[in-house]
C-alpha cells in the first residue's frame, strides 16, 4: 500500500473541525497535536522516485476555533516543524546534499467560517489564509513550509444525526510568489460507535493548476513544500471523549495517487478541549 503526507490541519483536528457546523457564540475548541512521518520515496510522474536521503518530518501544532457569533467562527493553526535528513545516503547517488536538520515555524494559518444555511442541510462559506512563514536551509534541501501566501475561499455542506454525520468541502487556492494555484476537495463521513467514541472515513484531494513559475533549488531533493504538489488520499480518524470537555483523537492517512509528495505513512494524534 502506498501512503502520503497530508496537510496537518485536516489530519489532527477533531472529527467535526473543518465541517460546516458553527461553534455557537462564545463556544470554542482547542487542540495540541503531533504528526509523524518518515519517507525515502516520493510520488512522481511515471512512477515513484527514491530520494538520495531519507527524510524525517515531524510537526507539532496548535489549533483553535472560537464562535464570535452564532454564525461566525474564527480558526487558527500554528505548526512547528522538526525536519532531518538521514545519514548514510541511499545507494550511490550523484549530486548528494549534506545531511542535517532544521526546526522552525511552518505556514501559520487562520480562517473565518460563516453559516449560510442551517436547516436539515448545513452550508457554510469559509476563507482560509495560509501565511508564507517558513524557514529554509537550501544547502541541505530542508524547508518548513511553502514560501508562498495563499487565500482559499471554499464552500462546505453537510448533514448529521445522532449516529452519523457527513460533509463535503470544495475550495480554490490562490497563491503568491510564483506558486501554482490549486483546487481542493474533501469528503468526510463519521459514525458514532459508542457514547463518546467516533469513527470517520476521510477523502482529501489537492490538484495543482500547474500555472506557477517558481524554481525549487535543492528542496527538490526532499520534496518538502515544492510547487505543483498533488494528491488523492484517504484516511481513518478516531476520537474519544473524556468527560464533557476533553478528548483525544488519532488518525492515519494513505494515498492512491499523488505527484511530488512523500510516499510513506503519516500518523497523527491530538488532545483537545472544548467549551
Amino acid at each position: 500500500m502506498k501512503y502520503i503526507v497530508y496537510l496537518l490541519f485536516v489530519a489532527t483536528c477533531s472529527l467535526y473541525a473543518g465541517g460546516p457546523w458553527a461553534n455557537g457564540k462564545g463556544h470554542g475548541y482547542a487542540q495540541v497535536g503531533v504528526s509523524l512521518n518518515y519517507y525515502n520515496r516520493v510520488f512522481a510522474p511515471g512512477g515513484n522516485i527514491t530520494l538520495n536521503r531519507a527524510v524525517q518530518d515531524n510537526t507539532y501544532q496548535l489549533y483553535g476555533e472560537y464562535g464570535v457569533t452564532d454564525k461566525l467562527s474564527l480558526m487558527g493553526f500554528v505548526p512547528f516543524k522538526s525536519l532531518r535528513t538521514a545519514d548514510p545516503p541511499i545507494g550511490n547517488p550523484t549530486n548528494l546534499l549534506p545531511s542535517g536538520s532544521l526546526n522552525g515555524l511552518g505556514n501559520i494559518s487562520f480562517a473565518g467560517k460563516y453559516t449560510l444555511y442551517d436547516k436539515n442541510i448545513h452550508v457554510a462559506g469559509q476563507l482560509l489564509i495560509e501565511s508564507g512563514v517558513n524557514s529554509l536551509k537550501n544547502d541541505i534541501g530542508l524547508r518548513t513550509g511553502y514560501a508562498s501566501w495563499a487565500a482559499v475561499p471554499s464552500i462546505l455542506a453537510g448533514a448529521s444525526s445522532n449516529k452519523f454525520y457527513g460533509f463535503v468541502n470544495a475550495g480554490y487556492a490562490f497563491r503568491s510568489n510564483g506558486y501554482s494555484e490549486e483546487v481542493r476537495g474533501d469528503l468526510e463521513i463519521g459514525y458514532k460507535a459508542a457514547k463518546t467514541f467516533w469513527l470517520a472515513l476521510v477523502f482529501n484531494n489537492k490538484f495543482s493548476m500547474k500555472n506557477g513559475t517558481v524554481s525549487e533549488g535543492n528542496v527538490a531533493q526532499t520534496a518538502l513544500y515544492v510547487n505543483n504538489q498533488m494528491y488523492s488520499a484517504w484516511g481513518i480518524k478516531l476520537a474519544k471523549g473524556i468527560g464533557e470537555k476533553f478528548g483525544i483523537n488519532v488518525s492515519a492517512y494513505g494515498a492512491f495517487a499523488g505527484d511530488l509528495v512523500a510516499a510513506a505513512p503519516t500518523f497523527n494524534g491530538g488532545v483537545y478541549y472544548k467549551w
